[in-house]
């Protein structure tokens, strides 16, 4: 994740704003917003990535990943963003079974 702390800085920085002023319009601590920024922060949840994602105006698959994705797969983060690691978990192994059908079908 440390190209998101980078991307975090560098939209803040689009927008003129503070560390203080993403903290603000996210309701997250100045604290977690520079951890995050420089990476102090590996471990932050998904849940935090969406609040930063809310405040800077984009979806959270734009924060998260290095380049434009799909409708599809901006739905399918979306969708997962809030769920337990649990059932994220199960739906990762549902996808990697129905792809790994696919392709001995396609053999």
């Amino acid at each position: 994740m440390e190209r998101v702390g980078h991307r975090i800085r560098e939209m803040r920085d689009e927008r003129k704003w503070s560390q203080a002023k993403l903290a603000e319009e996210a309701g997250i601590s100045e604290n977690y917003i520079s951890d995050i920024e420089n990476n102090a922060r590996p471990g932050a949840s998904l849940g935090m990535y969406k609040k930063i994602a809310d405040a800077l105006g984009i979806s959270l698959p734009q924060l998260l990943l290095d380049n434009d994705v799909s409708d599809v797969l901006d739905s399918i983060i979306l969708l997962l963003a809030d769920r337990p690691l649990d059932v994220q978990e199960n739906v990762l192994e549902l996808i990697e079974v129905y792809l790994k059908g696919l392709d001995r079908l396609q053999r």
